[in-house]
Parts: C-alpha cells; structure tokens; sequence
C-alpha cells in the first residue's frame, strides 16, 4: 500500500492539533482522498507555509495541507488544488494619492448616491408618512390631544 507524507501545518477548524492526532476539516478530505486511491497516510507537523512549500518542492512532502493561501510566487513553486475555502479577503488600496478633503467628500456622495441608500430612506419617509396619515385620521375625532387640521395633527 503507497503511504501518502503530508506536511501539516495547524490552521482550525481545517486543520487540528489535541492529544497527538491531527484533525479538522482538511485531515478527514485527505484521509478520505487517500482511502479511495488506497494509500495511508503519514502526517507530520511543520510550523510556517514556507516549510510546507519547500518540503513539497523537495519531495520530502507528497503534499501538505493547513490554510495555505495560493500566490503567484507560491503557484511558481508548487501545483495547487481546486481551493476549498473562500475567505472573501480583500485588500483595499486608493486609486491615487490624496486629493484633499473635496475629492473623499466626492467619493462619499458617489457611494451613497450609487447605492440603495436613497431609496431606503425614500421608503423609510413613506412608510412614516403613510403611518402619520393613519394615526391621525383615527384619533383626531377620539382623542383631543390630536388636532382636528390636517397640518397641525401631522
């Protein structure tokens, strides 16, 4: 039977580290990969991404599993699988240098002019309308703490 050398690095719930065994979402997937190609597994623990990277490159790893993010320079190294989690990172950068106070003032009427922001609160004034009109429509008779006019019971 082909045994299968992984380089682990703990990253949980992916990868779990108690009582001398290895666990978590990424050691079951490789496990159950194994078992269908009929290999064993072998796991080791190495403590940075870089260690996992060279072991592979350098055959001393068949693979290695733990939370490893693919990079150009990472995907230059060594061949990545499918990934099987999407963080949803990302990274903000501005587009040019500064620009003063007038152009992020700009950039913030932009975003919320864009958005659902102004119908939200077009809806929000509606509903509150609609909801005054109501109130006042069944009070102003019953009630003489709403007035009879229309403009001064609003």
């Amino acid at each position: 039977m082909r045994r299968l050398s992984v380089a682990v690095r703990t990253f949980e719930p992916f990868v779990s580290y108690q009582e001398r065994t290895y666990g978590g979402f990424s050691v079951e997937l490789i496990e159950l990969l194994a078992a269908r190609v009929g290999a064993e597994v072998d796991m080791y623990g190495v403590n940075t991404i870089a260690k996992q990277i060279d072991d592979v490159e350098r055959g001393a790893a068949d693979l290695a599993i733990g939370g490893i993010s693919i990079t150009s320079e990472r995907e230059r190294a060594v061949d990545f699988t499918v990934p099987v989690f999407d963080t949803g990172l990302a990274i903000l950068v501005p587009v040019e240098d500064g620009g003063g106070v007038w152009s992020r003032i700009g950039a913030l009427a932009r975003a919320i002019f864009t958005s659902e922001l102004p119908w939200m609160i077009l809806l929000f004034v509606l509903v509150l309308l609609l909801s005054a009109n109501v109130i006042w429509w069944f009070e102003r008779r019953d009630n003489p703490d709403f007035p009879e006019l229309y403009g001064k019971g609003i």
